[in-house]
């Protein structure tokens, strides 16, 4: 049982046991950390729905997420809600990009694609 207090948290259990600890960031009830986004980000990329985009997007994340940008990483984050296929089809050239995702990190994408 946990007691949260303004700034402390305190382990309950036997009175002559319970510790104090500094305070813990909960996940959801504050502000996200970078380096917590960039790991959901790169488990998101990982864990597709298609082995090929899991490939395409988990090395891309792999060799270049801790180099993007604030507005990159959005960008990213913004491609990893669109369908497999369509990320698929964008990325090798299938089909043309919408205009409001043709952005620097496709682009990114694009290049690493070329480079594998």
């Amino acid at each position: 049982m946990a007691d949260i207090g303004a700034s402390r948290l305190y382990i309950l259990g036997h009175p002559k046991a319970a510790r104090e600890y500094a305070p813990v960031a909960f996940p959801g009830l504050g502000e996200k950390t970078v380096d917590s986004r960039r790991k959901r980000v790169l488990f998101r990329s990982r864990h597709r729905g298609m082995q090929e985009t899991d490939i395409l997007l988990g090395g891309f994340a792999q060799r270049h997420l801790n180099d993007l940008s604030g507005e990159q990483l959005e960008q990213f984050e913004t491609l990893l809600d669109e369908n497999d296929n369509d990320l698929f089809d964008w990325i090798t050239g299938r089909t043309a990009v919408p205009p409001a995702l043709d952005n620097g990190v496709m682009k990114l994408l694009r290049n690493f694609k070329n480079s594998l």
